[in-house]
């Protein structure tokens, strides 16, 4: 099989750091540079590309249903024999698909930049191209700027705007399927705490604005019958596990065979260390802006995110608030 021409690249990283953003600015330099490349700009400092070639076919499920595993990331053997008899059994069926998306899809599908929680699963796909290079942020529990990256976690996940009543009760389908999986709008409407009247009277219990936090709340109420304490507790917990050391380990640690390159969180996005971005230019073989250009652009968005700060007992309010708001009940910590 001859190799698609078209130099990729992927950035690795857990939420928090920017993935999506700097996939964009990369995305920019003459090397990587197509007129498809488009990104919006959506609330609390949050960037979405333009669906490629990858995003599409996340979207649709055929990357989870022929190559995903749920297995933890821990750089075994054991963990790459599986993945790699997963690729093995139903991967050719992604190489068909992405060839053919590439050679006479959408002219997006050509877009060579992607953005990916979990990089891992991305090492199939370097077999399909000429240049396959993976990037991937490093974030330190044990420097002052994890303070940052966990405010950026808030609120930019958990401080969603979800004040429509439509996208409300999605998201509390889309995450309900996710967490019990249990299946469609029905089987979570059929529940005794979460049928149709009971949401809408849910919803209006609460003030305006409502967001991923609230939603998250009533999830989790439901799910545990009313208890009220138990579902604060499962908030918070769900909340912690995004930069727990479990959960980062998996970005520690090496992906065998790949060219990959670790970029430092803190270097690059909150000390805009010039430096760290030319190293990571000089590894993807591409000329680097100058300085005054690259400050030009991290400064706006870093800026944005240091003053946006939102810490975890401002969680932790909101979920007393909005418990009392909807059983009528005092909570006290």
């Amino acid at each position: 099989m001859s190799k698609i021409d078209i130099p990729q690249l992927i950035v690795t990283y857990p939420a928090g750091c920017g993935g999506e953003w700097l996939a964009y600015q990369l995305g920019l330099h003459d090397k990587y540079y197509n007129e498809e490349i488009k990104v919006k700009e959506m609330e609390n400092n949050r960037f979405r590309l333009k669906h490629s070639w990858r995003s599409r076919m996340l979207d649709d499920g055929e990357i989870q249903s022929t190559i995903w595993t749920e297995r933890p990331y821990d750089g075994s053997q054991d963990w790459w024999d599986y993945y790699n008899s997963l690729c093995e059994k139903n991967g050719q069926q992604l190489v068909d698909t992405i060839t053919d998306m590439i050679a006479n899809g959408k002219p997006r599908f050509k877009i060579p930049v992607h953005r990916s929680h979990e990089g891992w699963h991305d090492a199939f796909f370097s077999k399909l191209f000429t240049e396959y290079k993976i990037v991937i942020f490093d974030v330190d529990q044990n420097d002052d700027s994890f303070e940052q990256f966990k405010s950026n976690i808030i609120k930019k996940i958990w401080w969603q705007d979800l004040s429509s009543h439509y996208d409300f009760d999605m998201e509390i389908v889309d995450k309900w399927k996710k967490h019990t999986n249990r299946e469609g709008y029905h089987e979570i409407f059929g529940t005794p705490l979460l049928n149709e009247k009971a949401i809408s009277q849910i919803y209006y219990k609460m003030d305006l604005p409502i967001n991923y936090t609230d939603m998250m709340f009533v999830l989790y109420w439901s799910q545990y019958q009313g208890d009220a304490r138990k579902a604060i507790k499962e908030c918070m917990s769900q909340l912690q596990s995004k930069w727990d050391s479990e959960h980062l380990q998996q970005y520690n640690i090496d992906l065998p065979g790949q060219d990959t390159y670790r970029v430092s969180y803190k270097r690059l996005i909150v000390d805009r260390e010039y430096t760290e971005y030319v190293n990571l230019c000089e590894f993807l073989e591409i000329e680097p802006w100058e300085e005054q250009k690259w400050m030009d652009t991290v400064n706006p968005y870093s800026d944005t995110d240091k003053d946006q700060f939102i810490s975890v007992s401002d969680v932790e309010k909101r979920l007393y608030k909005r418990a009392e708001q909807i059983t009528g009940e005092r909570y006290d910590k």
